[in-house]
């Protein structure tokens, strides 16, 4: 099932309600929480941190759509860039990690969050195999559970 739109708003209420400080887009906000959340909850806030600098570095990178949301749920040849997103997770169950992640979220859009990657665009877990993909980049760093990679 893919990520649904309705699943923004409700982390964007949720969060709203959390009394942290948000100066941005709610959706982009949420959109890039909600991928912390999913894809580093259990990672230190640097690797949190990183995660939210990939989606960052792919907004801003001609490659990639031009949006937070529009990056998190992309599709490139019918999979999903973020596994999470078509596996549909539902809601998050964890209250505090979601807080933490959207406090990494929040920092993260807002500068005070260094990039830790390098300038990375794409990372994978390393609980798997190393995939195809990125024997064709350079990586960048290695962060808790997660190996970043940058093209060139």
């Amino acid at each position: 099932m893919m990520f649904e739109p309705a699943h923004v708003l409700a982390a964007a209420l949720a969060l709203s309600s959390a009394g942290l400080e948000n100066r941005h887009d709610p959706a982009d906000v949420a959109c890039l929480a909600l991928n912390v959340y999913h894809e580093a909850r259990g990672e230190s806030v640097t690797g949190q941190a990183a995660v939210a600098h990939v989606t960052l570095n792919r907004v801003r990178n001609p490659r990639f759509p031009d949006s937070v949301c529009a990056v998190v749920t992309q599709q490139a040849r019918g999979v999903c860039q973020f596994s999470w997103v078509c596996n549909d997770p539902g809601q998050p169950r964890n209250r505090t990690a979601l807080k933490r992640a959207y406090q990494v979220a929040v920092d993260t859009l807002a500068g005070r969050r260094a990039d830790p990657t390098n300038g990375a665009t794409y990372f994978f877990s390393r609980r798997i195999p190393t995939p195809d993909w990125a024997r064709r980049m350079r990586e960048t760093t290695a962060i808790d559970n997660h190996r970043f990679f940058r093209q060139g």
